[in-house]
């Protein structure tokens, strides 16, 4: 008889048959956590497997290190929900935030804000101001050669994400990334 000339054969497998592989390895409900970790949008992380593992997420007002290394911008994705360039071109908005009910979009230009020319500094020093105050930001931007003025309504101050050990749990992370040989 002649050898078969079809060439490989695919097999697809489903997400069935991916839970039912899984199960043999680990007993779980593989299924319900696909859908509430892969198929479900979470506005959150999910930070009951961080306390598990012996951390937790916290927020300060001090950027943390991959931010810190990062692209040279201004980051207030945690905070008001835009990241932009230290020229105050807006590069990203989270939706629904602060940022976003302002009206801010990608590409943006920040040119002023509270009547003074856009630098780091003066973001910076509006962002403080604006804790000790109910005025929104006054912002003046560009878009497509229009201008147009913007209230900013935030008032809660800078957030970064940091994660924080906790005392008496087990530090799960750190035997994850033991060499092993």
């Amino acid at each position: 008889t002649e050898p078969s000339l079809t060439g490989p054969i695919v097999k697809p497998y489903t997400r069935e048959h991916v839970e039912a592989l899984l199960n043999q390895v680990q007993p779980y409900d593989w299924h319900d956590f696909f859908e509430r970790y892969v198929y479900r949008v979470s506005e959150h992380p999910p930070t009951d497997e961080l306390q598990r593992a012996g951390w937790r997420f916290a927020y300060t007002a001090k950027p943390n290190e991959f931010l810190n290394a990062g692209n040279g911008g201004i980051s207030g994705w945690y905070a008001y929900g835009a990241d932009m360039t230290g020229d105050g071109i807006v590069r990203d908005v989270r939706e629904n935030s602060p940022a976003w009910r302002a009206g801010l979009a990608p590409d943006m230009h920040i040119l002023a804000v509270d009547n003074q020319q856009f630098s780091a500094d003066v973001w910076a020093y509006a962002m403080r101001r604006a804790q000790h105050s109910g005025a929104p930001v006054s912002l003046i931007v560009s878009q497509t050669g229009w201008f147009q003025t913007l209230s900013l309504d935030y008032h809660d101050g800078m957030r970064y994400p940091h994660l924080e050990r906790l005392e008496g749990v087990p530090d799960m992370l750190e035997l994850i990334a033991v060499p092993r040989g």
